[in-house]
């Protein structure tokens, strides 16, 4: 209740989310490796992390439930966003990125 949470909110967040990988898809349309320059950057990670809850990379240590045991509503915005150019664009970070300082990135 007092988070406001309804089923038109759920949606509201959705489309927004939507939009905001609309966004990133431009952004990757050239096939640039980055987001934002030609190396890593806090924004490339920034967005991963964002995203992760939606796209589910390997190894993803946040407080959920697995896929499994995802509401298949959820589970069809997972499998709509994972292929996405923003989803793999995050997919990728995380399996580029996850163990490369010696620590979990999370």
């Amino acid at each position: 209740m007092l988070l406001g949470l309804s089923a038109s909110k759920a949606e509201q967040c959705l489309d927004q989310a939507r939009k905001i990988f609309d966004a990133v898809d431009a952004r990757l349309a050239g096939k640039p490796k980055y987001l934002v320059v030609d190396r890593l950057t806090l924004s490339d990670l920034a967005f991963a992390v964002a995203v992760a809850p939606v796209v589910l990379p390997a190894g993803y240590g946040g407080p959920m439930p697995s896929f499994e045991q995802m509401p298949p509503a959820v589970q069809s915005v997972v499998n709509e966003m994972r292929p996405r150019p923003a989803g793999a664009f995050a997919l990728k970070i995380y399996e580029q990125q996850r163990n490369r300082s010696g620590s979990k990135f999370e």
